[in-house]
């Protein structure tokens, strides 16, 4: 799994410096990525080579044309030939090209808008990772992967459909994707993985189809515009950290076949009101609902056997619990 960002202490000390001394608050395990200072590729050449079957060419107004037929090559962390190519404003994919290798416009943060092939079927991870200024990217509907950190970081990125034929929103697929509002998900998606739609601040809305059956780690953390979230009765269980820190969540509709309910799950959840867990869950993690300042009212029905460590610790505004 790519773990790029990942930093030290010290990288994440000089990026505070420059954000003006203050840290954001990050999803639980995820570390501030910090962008290349200068592009990486600000020499690009006119026209080259991918792999055996494509070639590009770049115009002089930053026009990137990608042709041929096949695969595109994965790339390494900054290895693409494209990696912080500040000069790329715009990116056409033309037909024949099958796949988007992995990191292959990492870094383009001058790109602005793309256009896909109707032959296209995946997206490599981190392919277009922390292009912070593409706005809107229609993906074609022979899409069936979508890779780990495809869109990370791209803090400009208003809408993205998500095709019919994909079943796995990947891990940090979405993260930090501060611009993003609404999600609509195919009914074909079975798992939204860890840290997917982490730090999405404008995300208000978000349809989760019957056939999710697993929601991973901190899949929603920190999303601070979310106010209602509809659990679809496939879902067996709200896993760590899933919903932590959205602090506009006021109401949650939990399906009768939840089974477990994971640590820090709703920790945060500051505008969370009013709580009904239902019968069928028997286990709850500890600070499950921590510092849910608003909440007043908790209904936890049979099935618990045990109350676990902290779990309304901080609910300043807790009047009744009902067991």
């Amino acid at each position: 799994m790519k773990q790029r960002w990942k930093r030290t202490a010290a990288v994440i000390l000089s990026a505070a410096t420059l954000l003006g001394g203050a840290l954001p608050v990050l999803p639980e395990g995820v570390r501030l990525f910090v962008p290349p200072l200068t592009a990486g590729a600000a020499d690009l050449p006119s026209s080259g080579t991918l792999g055996g079957g494509l070639t590009w060419t770049l115009s002089e107004s930053g026009y990137l044309t990608i042709s041929g037929s096949g695969d595109m090559p994965d790339f390494t962390e900054e290895a693409s030939p494209f990696y912080g190519a500040a000069g790329v404003s715009v990116l056409e994919i033309g037909e024949g090209v099958t796949s988007i290798g992995s990191f292959a416009f990492q870094g383009c943060e001058n790109m602005e808008s793309v256009t896909l092939p109707t032959t296209l079927t995946a997206i490599g991870d981190g392919a277009f990772q922390d292009c912070s200024l593409l706005y809107d990217v229609c993906l074609p509907e022979g899409v069936t992967r979508i890779g780990d950190e495809a869109f990370a970081y791209c803090s400009q990125l208003h809408t993205l459909n998500i095709p019919e034929n994909v079943t796995e929103i990947a891990e940090r697929t979405f993260l930090w994707c501060t611009s993003l509002e609404n999600v609509n998900m195919p009914d074909g998606v079975t798992r939204i993985g860890n840290h997917a739609f982490a730090c999405c601040t404008a995300l208000c809305s978000v349809y989760i189809p019957e056939s999710v059956g697993e929601i991973c780690d901190g899949a929603f953390e920190n999303c601070t515009a979310l106010q209602s979230v509809d659990l679809p009765d496939s879902v067996t269980e709200i896993a760590n950290v899933t919903f932590r820190g959205c602090s506009s969540l006021e109401d949650v509709d939990m399906p009768n076949g939840v089974t477990r309910i994971g640590e820090y799950a709703f920790a945060d959840c500051t505008s969370l009101e009013h709580l009904e867990i239902p019968g069928s869950v028997k286990t709850i993690g500890d600070h499950a609902f921590a510092d849910c300042t608003a909440l007043s009212a908790a209904v936890i029905s049979a099935g618990i056997e045990e109350i676990p460590s902290a779990l309304f610790d901080g609910c300043t505004s807790l009047q009744s619990v009902t067991l």
